[in-house]
């Protein structure tokens, strides 16, 4: 999903991939223009992205995250086993790279 600016610009993206029986969503990277990450876009996109994917079936949501745990964690996250994710997820792009 991509949200637009006022001008018709890009502040941010986010996205998810389904396991493949739909029970597990993989959220990918939530980006947001600098200037707009102290306003929440970040956690209405991260919220988005959540919510469609439940709706699509899934109830339960792994991500990877090297520099944004403290986002996540204010969003519900924990910590996770890698090996878990990768059973559940080997498909996704991110598990196969």
């Amino acid at each position: 999903m991509d949200r637009t600016g006022e001008a018709g610009t890009v502040i941010g993206s986010t996205g998810f991939e389904l396991s493949r029986d739909g029970t597990d969503a993989l959220i990918r990277s939530v980006a947001v223009a600098p200037d707009r990450r102290a306003a929440g876009a970040g956690s209405r996109l991260a919220m988005f992205a959540l919510e469609q994917a439940a709706q699509a079936g899934a109830s339960c949501a792994w991500l990877f995250s090297r520099r944004s745990g403290p986002f996540w964690q204010k969003l519900g996250f924990t910590n996770a086993d890698r090996e878990r994710l990768a059973a559940v997820l080997p498909e996704t792009q991110q598990v196969c790279l």
